[in-house]
């Protein structure tokens, strides 16, 4: 390591995100406590002096690779527990979207099979809320299978704001 201490070397290392969960440990003919303070400071996992104890030395590495296998898998296990809340929160909040197109197609479609005389306009109006709302289930459809696809390639969903002015309008158009 010219040029770099053992210590330079192991913040460099736990300072880029390829290398920082690499277990480090400092093998070091330097007995003193500030040393060993310096080196764990650094970012290393233990701090051993020498003469070495090879059984001692292997015992430690193997507890050091356990405890960095334990650690990535709660990680891992941590990203599932998120994920299967994100999928539990959102489930509801679709089906509550995927109802409201719905209603409106069941009761335009039970109200065009009322024994009532209609005029070809309120036919074409019916036909037209019916339509409407099949595009809005459809174009919900489609919404789902994207966050899906994006979320099984590792993509993630943010909150953004909207104008709810456009909204409003549309929602008073189809009150109206």
């Amino acid at each position: 390591m010219p040029g770099l201490t053992g210590y330079e070397v192991c913040c460099q290392l736990k300072a880029d995100t390829q290398t920082a969960c690499i277990p480090i440990m400092f093998v070091t003919g330097n007995c003193d406590l500030g040393a060993e303070i310096r080196g764990l400071e650094a970012g290393a996992v233990d701090f051993i002096a020498k003469p070495i104890n090879p059984p001692l030395l292997r015992a430690r590495v193997r507890t050091h690779l356990r405890v960095k296998h334990l650690t990535e898998e709660t990680l891992k296990q941590e990203v599932r527990v998120q994920s299967q809340r994100g999928k539990v929160e959102f489930l509801p909040r679709v089906s509550h979207e995927l109802r409201t197109p719905l209603n409106a197609i069941i009761g335009f479609a039970q109200l065009l099979q009322l024994p009532l005389p209609r005029s070809e306009s309120q036919l074409a109006e019916f036909g037209q809320y019916i339509q409407s709302a099949g595009a809005k289930l459809l174009n919900l459809v489609e919404d789902v299978l994207t966050i899906n696809q994006t979320m099984q390639f590792g993509g993630e969903l943010s909150l953004n704001s909207v104008l709810l002015s456009p909204v409003l309008k549309e929602c008073v158009a189809l009150l109206s």
